[in-house]
């Protein structure tokens, strides 16, 4: 190994061997793995589910729209979901505030039919519960996640 015996700290190391100064093999390192860099975060999905007039029922396809919220939610157990319910500027301002309300929680419901814990959706009163655009689009509840 090219060191002189009397000095040789590893003697018996077989012909060929890298060594260190005291003639001990020299053990290479693995080389470090390095994470990807072009990996994307995933999504933080969101929802809109929209109603009939002068109904809370959910809607036919309440379960593919919040299939992504269930999906993070249950794999992210400190997220939490929001839920603001609205309603469209026709009929009875009460009336359509009960009903935006109704919206937003039969939406609740669901998700803890899911297996979310109910202290884990946050029941947000819009400002304004009015919707603005079409009769169709303010007619919704919206369904986001909230980070803490």
């Amino acid at each position: 190994d090219g060191v002189i015996d009397a000095d040789d700290a590893c003697p018996g190391t077989p012909a060929g061997t890298t060594v260190d100064a005291r003639g001990c093999e020299v053990v290479a390192a693995a080389p470090a793995v390095e994470a990807p860099t072009d990996a994307v975060a995933a999504p933080i999905p969101a929802a809109n589910l929209y109603f009939a007039v002068d109904k809370f029922d959910p809607p036919a396809d309440a379960a593919a729209n919040l299939a992504p919220i269930v999906e993070y939610l249950q794999a992210n157990p400190s997220a939490m979901a929001a839920v603001s319910g609205y309603h469209d500027p026709t009929g009875n301002r009460d009336h359509n505030i009960e009903l935006a309300k109704n919206r937003a929680l039969a939406v609740r419901g669901y998700l803890v039919a899911q297996g979310i814990e109910e202290a884990r959706i946050d029941m947000r009163k819009p400002i304004e519960t009015t919707g603005s655009g079409s009769l169709d689009e303010a007619r919704r509840v919206e369904v986001s996640i909230v980070q803490p």
